[in-house]
């Protein structure tokens, strides 16, 4: 074998054990974490059929971290997952959107109503835990998970083209009634 043909295996390895470890991971929450499985099963509960198969991991050319399409399930960015920690905020981020699509579904045009699954995906996932904001460079203490929700919220709603110039009022139209819904919990799970 050649050594060109040696490199040109290497980068299929690391694909291969970026892929096999998420997988792994996304089983593992699925199992373990008592507020990804209850979610999965408000969402079967509704009608929406989530099966593993609602789960796929792949590498992503953007630097996201999951995403969730009603069509195709919740994609789990592998290349941009490097703990378990983080595969268990992407998987109840998504999880939240699936759910939200589930019980009414949105409308993608309307900015508020994007603003609010953004508002309810980013308190609901631990992803604006005091460690992570810290990992982020925010080390505000009091008001941290406000603050972030909402800049999160921001940044999400952005990202739909015809919402950027509205996300930010978006936000502050549905904060009050989106922050305060943890359904289908009675209490926020992270």
């Amino acid at each position: 074998m050649s050594t060109q043909d040696s490199s040109a295996a290497a980068p299929k390895d690391a694909e291969d054990v970026l892929h096999t470890r998420c997988e792994s991971r996304v089983t593992e929450a699925i199992k373990k974490n008592p507020f990804i499985g209850s979610l999965i099963f408000n969402l079967n509960k509704s009608g929406c059929d989530v099966t593993r198969e609602f789960f796929t991991c792949r590498p992503c050319k953007r630097p996201v971290q999951g995403f969730y399409d009603s069509r195709l399930g919740i994609t789990m960015c592998e290349n941009y997952l490097p703990t378990k920690g983080a595969v268990e905020d992407v998987l109840m981020h998504e999880l939240v959107h699936a759910y939200d699509n589930c019980r009414v579904e949105l409308d993608t045009s309307d900015c508020v109503q994007v603003a609010c699954a953004e508002i309810r995906a980013a308190s609901m996932s631990g992803e604006c835990r005091f460690s992570r904001e810290i990992m982020r460079g925010q080390f505000r203490y009091f008001k941290h998970v406000p603050d972030c929700v909402k800049r999160r919220a921001v940044n999400a709603t952005s990202a739909l083209p015809h919402c950027k110039p509205v996300a930010e009022k978006s936000v502050q139209k549905a904060w009050q009634s989106c922050y305060n819904d943890y359904a289908p919990f009675s209490f926020p799970p992270n």
